[in-house]
This record gives structure tokens, C-alpha cells and sequence, in this order.
């Protein structure tokens, strides 16, 4: 019976399955043991004969000399004298176990049963053809971080030492770059005076009734969380309502401007910004009546708003090109001025569509899913009031306007990661954003050190290659915060080489390259590679220099802090300007020493 029991831990059943209860033994039952003993009894019928105690005699090997000679093969092993039968040692001889020993014998005692035992798993038996179940994975593995690679641990090709020196530069800048509360407060709340102010202002106009339909959307860097060094610009879109347009590419810009033209006449305010046509919608004329409203607006503002006394908010010179009404304000308190872009902006409906060239960008599927892009499509268009660059312009390219993705940036930037919690505590933070933040600050440190030669170069471009970025390594476990300046150096060595080959691709528009020749020159291109890897290898010196100065100075000593006295002068010593309990001591020690002098 105990040999039976042996072989029947070898042999692998189709049907058998080993149930789980808690955490006791593991035991069959000895009908079904029998059962497939039964059933078992032809294949293990040699295995127990031989193991068996020799009843009859060996075989002899004349036998198969016997059949070589019939066949007509003869060896020389045949032709020679025969071998003694090998006897078993009694040592080697397997007994028998009593009928006590065969019911009291536990299942659990061969190999596979005890490991069974052991791993505390659902099993369930497979034919001997069937691949083993895997193992599953341990409470303490399923919520842990991948271990970093070799190459996220040396930062690739850099020397360790250059890798080390850049670690404690990005630990020591990222803390750096970041606004402080203080100045944040007192920026933002005088920018969102002004514009609730100005959205007042709008809605109750008489001059022009087609901006008392206007909403505002706040956009840029500060309302994206991604603002570096000091909040001092500030982006805010007017969206003005349109109705069904008629979209005609501007030819030579790959999808980026358009002529915008009404489909039927319309009834509505907008009448007043139509070209001689009577279709095509004047970029020009809305700019320019925006730049007046906001100019009137300035001047009522100045004298009625409890805020005023902190500054003056003025308007800057129209540039050329430029889609935006700034306002900058010149406050004393702070160490800079501060910019606010008023943009007025056109919102198409989203039962419109977006046009042909920009269904193909937007590469999230593999990063935020299938269900975000196609959100995102959906959404309403949204086109500012931008010529193209280039002096040889036509009469076409003086009223066309430019597409705008800004709100679908914010959205992306809003929710970044590839799971749905990410950033929603700390447990669950990432290094999206501070990676982005350390690589705007270089360019801008290249900018101010190269002004000429890097004069095209833009945080945009920045912005886009971290976008690219993204859409290929989406998962949140590579952005952990412990892996920073790994992070860093892949964002890094992606700018480095869409630079190389030339090509940045528009991120919702594909089609268009952001490193053309036409967009920036060749020359600028190969002197921002060479300055590029130039930081890299030498791990980013740039990050050594100082951070500018803070907008808002350090907070003056409250009453509660300790007077400090003026400085003490005796016997021609200077003190300086300490405690008035530190200064009397001094003052004390200084008269006792020269009462000591006097007497001696």
C-alpha cells in the first residue's frame, strides 16, 4: 500500500483536484486513492514488480544473444563469456510497511504534497503535458516600485562622478524653482481682480455688444502648475461665441492657420467684424477693438479699484505678430514687474469638428487611453488672432487666425498620469512636472546666455518634446519621484534628439515641424546641439547658478519678533545690531573691562 501511495505522487491525473481549506494538511481520501490505484495499476505494474522483492529468476543475457544470432548480427559483448546476475544489497531493498503504518501514512509526505503545503496555494492537478500554473505574486510586490536599472542608476553613458554632481544640482534647483506662496498670493490676487474687473467691464459695454457674450479661460505655465522662478506672467483667453465656420488652410503652414468665413449671413453682433466679402471674419478688427476696450477700461480702473495703490497697470506696445492685449503692472513692492496676456479668442462648437490636419497628432492612446483622446476631439475649437511669421506676407495671411490648443494642454497637464489617482496624494506622487520645470529652466539659462544665437528657441519647444515624451514612456512607475534625474536625462536626451535629426513635430498637429528651416534657422540648430551636449556631458553647470531674485521681498519683523537696538559704540568699539538683552551685556563686559584697565 505504501508503495501504491509513492507512485501515485508521481502520476499526474487529469481529473484530481486538491481543495484548499484554510490552512490545514492537504489530504485524499482513501476511496478515491483506491480508485486510481485501480485505475493506475496497469502502468505502475512494472515500477512495483521491481521494486518487489525478487521472486523469480533474472533474465538471462544469452537471450539477446540469442535473438542477435537469429537476426544474423553478432557483437563482440555476445560472443563473449556471460556476466553474474547483480544481486541487491539488503541495505538497497525497499520494505513493507505494516497495514498500521499504510492508513496512518499522510498524502502530504511525498515531494509535490509537501510543497504544496509549503507554498499555501490553490492547485489544481494537470494532465503531464500541461505547463505548471505560476506562482502568485505576494502582497508585499503587487504595490511596490520596479527596481531601477542599471542604466537609470549610472544616468546611461555619463561618468558616475559627473551623475552623482548632477543628482545633488537637480535635488538642490528643483527646490528652487518652484514660487513661493507668498509671492503667488499676492500676484494672483491682484491679476484676478483686474480680470474679474475687466469681465464686468465687457459684459456691460455699449461701444461693442459682441464682447458682452465673452467668458474668460485662464491658460499658460502658472494655471498649469508648471511656472518656474517667480509667478510674473499670466495668460488669460477671451472667448468670444461663433457660429458654424467655414475653415480654409492657409497653404504653406501644414494646418496651423486658417481664414475663418461664416456659413450663412449671420444676425448676431459679429456682422460688425466681417470683411467687404461679407463671409470671411477680420482678425485684425477684433484685435484692434479689443486693445480699445481694454484701454478704456484702464482708465476707470485706476481710479475706483482699492488695489490700485499697489501699482499701475499699463499697456505695452502692439508687437507684430503677437495675438495678445499686454498689460504689465509696476508695482514697488515687487523686485519685477508682472504681464498679463489678454488674448480674445474665437470658440467654434464642438459639433463642428476639428480639422483633417489635427485628427492625426495627439498620440495619447498608449499614455492617457483611447477614451481620453477621444475626449479631447470632441471638444469646442478655439482660434486667436496670429499672422504667420515671415515678412513676405500676402493680403490672405493678414486676417488669418491660428489654431489653439491651449485647453486641452491644461486638461493633459490637469491629468497626466496613465492611472486616473496619480498626483492625488502623496503616496501616489510624480516627477512629471519637475522634470518639465528643470528642463525649461535650461533653456532658459541658454537663452540668457545665448540671446542671439538662440533667439527662436522657446519654452514651447520644451513643452512640446515633453509632451512627445510622454506619449512614449506613459507609465507611472518610470516617473516615481526617486527617479528625477533619470527622468531629467530622458527628457534631456529627447530634446537632444529631435535636434539632431531636425524634426519636432507639432504635438496635435503632426504635419508640422517646429524645427524647420523656415521656423528656426539651421545655424541656431546646430549651435543649440552643440550647447545641449555640452551641458549634458558635463552634467547641466547651468544649474549652479543662482535662481533670480524672489518677487516679493522677506516678510518684515512682526511685533511679536524682538526690537533690535541701534548699534553701541564705546571706547572706539562697534557693536552690531543686536537684542537689547545682548547689547546690555555687552555694554556691561565693555565697562567692567575698562574699570579693570583704570585700576591696574
Amino acid at each position: 500500500m505504501r508503495i501504491s501511495l509513492l507512485l501515485l505522487c508521481d502520476v499526474k491525473p487529469e481529473k484530481l483536484q486538491v481543495k484548499r481549506l484554510g490552512r490545514r494538511a492537504e489530504r485524499l481520501q482513501l476511496s478515491s486513492v483506491r480508485h486510481l490505484l485501480h485505475r493506475n495499476m496497469g502502468s505502475s505494474r512494472d515500477c512495483s514488480s521491481s521494486t518487489m522483492k525478487q521472486k523469480s529468476p533474472p533474465k538471462r543475457p544469452e537471450a539477446s544473444g540469442s535473438r542477435q544470432r537469429r537476426s544474423g548480427k553478432h557483437s563482440p559483448a555476445a560472443q563473449g563469456p556471460a556476466s553474474p546476475p547483480a544481486s541487491t544489497p539488503p541495505s538497497q531493498k525497499p520494505s513493507l510497511a505494516s497495514e498500521e503504518e499504510k492508513e496512518t501514512l499522510p498524502v502530504g509526505s511525498s515531494g509535490r504534497a509537501a510543497r504544496e503545503e509549503e507554498e499555501d496555494e490553490e492547485v489544481e492537478t494537470c494532465p503531464a503535458n500541461h505547463q505548471p500554473p505560476l506562482k502568485k505574486q505576494s502582497r508585499s510586490q503587487k504595490g511596490s516600485e520596479p527596481p531601477l536599472s542599471p542604466s537609470e542608476l549610472d544616468g546611461g553613458n555619463l561618468d558616475p562622478r559627473v551623475f552623482d554632481q548632477l543628482c545633488r544640482r537637480i535635488r538642490l534647483k528643483n527646490d528652487s524653482l518652484c514660487p513661493r506662496r507668498q509671492d503667488t498670493c499676492w500676484a494672483s490676487e491682484l491679476v484676478n481682480h483686474l480680470v474679474g474687473q475687466l469681465m464686468d467691464f465687457l459684459k456691460n459695454n455699449e461701444e461693442q455688444p459682441y464682447f458682452r457674450d465673452v467668458t474668460k479661460l485662464t491658460t499658460g505655465s502658472y494655471y498649469e502648475m508648471v511656472k518656474i522662478h517667480n509667478p510674473n506672467e499670466f495668460d488669460v483667453m477671451l472667448l468670444l461665441p461663433a457660429p458654424r465656420l467655414e475653415l480654409t488652410e492657409l497653404r504653406g503652414f501644414s494646418g496651423l492657420y486658417y481664414q475663418l468665413a461664416v456659413v450663412r449671413a449671420p444676425r448676431t453682433p459679429l456682422r460688425a467684424f466681417l470683411l467687404p466679402d461679407g463671409r470671411s471674419i477680420s482678425a485684425t478688427r477684433i484685435l484692434q477693438d479689443t486693445r480699445g476696450l481694454v484701454k478704456t477700461f484702464l482708465r476707470t480702473y485706476r481710479g475706483e479699484s482699492r488695489h490700485a495703490s499697489r501699482g499701475r497697470w499699463l499697456m505695452d506696445r502692439k508687437r507684430a505678430s503677437c495675438p495678445a492685449v499686454t498689460l504689465t503692472l509696476h508695482s514697488p513692492e515687487a523686485a519685477e514687474p508682472i504681464s498679463l496676456d489678454i488674448v480674445p479668442t474665437l470658440e467654434v462648437p464642438a459639433a463642428q469638428g476639428w480639422p483633417g490636419a489635427a485628427r492625426g497628432g495627439l498620440c495619447v492612446q498608449d499614455w492617457l487611453g483611447k477614451k481620453a483622446r477621444r475626449h479631447f476631439i470632441s471638444q469646442a475649437l478655439y482660434f486667436v488672432p496670429k499672422q504667420p511669421p515671415g515678412r513676405q506676407r500676402g493680403e490672405e495671411a493678414k486676417e488669418c487666425w491660428r489654431i489653439s490648443f491651449s485647453h486641452v494642454e491644461k486638461e493633459i497637464f490637469k491629468n497626466h498620469g496613465s492611472s486616473k489617482t496619480c498626483c492625488e496624494s502623496y503616496a501616489k506622487n510624480c516627477c512629471r512636472k519637475k522634470a518639465l520645470r528643470l528642463l525649461k529652466c535650461l533653456i532658459e539659462g541658454l537663452k540668457q546666455r545665448h540671446p542671439r544665437e538662440l533667439a527662436q528657441l522657446c519654452s514651447y519647444h520644451g513643452k512640446t518634446v515633453f509632451l512627445h515624451t510622454l506619449s512614449r514612456h506613459g507609465d507611472d512607475a518610470i516617473w516615481a519621484p526617486r527617479r528625477l534625474p533619470s527622468c531629467f536625462l530622458l527628457l534631456l536626451d529627447s530634446f537632444i534628439a529631435h535636434v539632431q535629426c531636425a524634426e519636432l513635430p507639432h504635438f496635435f498637429i503632426s504635419a508640422s515641424n517646429m524645427f524647420a528651416p523656415a521656423a528656426f534657422p539651421r545655424r541656431s540648430l546646430l549651435f543649440l546641439q552643440g550647447a545641449l551636449e555640452e551641458q549634458r556631458q558635463s552634467g547641466v553647470p547651468l544649474f549652479q547658478v543662482s535662481s533670480p531674485s524672489r518677487l516679493l521681498p522677506a516678510d518684515p519683523p512682526g511685533p511679536s519678533s524682538a526690537p533690535s537696538c541701534p548699534p553701541v559704540c564705546s571706547s572706539g568699539l562697534h557693536f552690531p545690531s543686536l537684542p537689547w538683552g545682548l547689547g546690555a551685556l555687552a555694554l556691561l563686559t565693555t565697562l567692567l573691562v575698562a574699570a579693570a584697565l583704570v585700576l591696574h
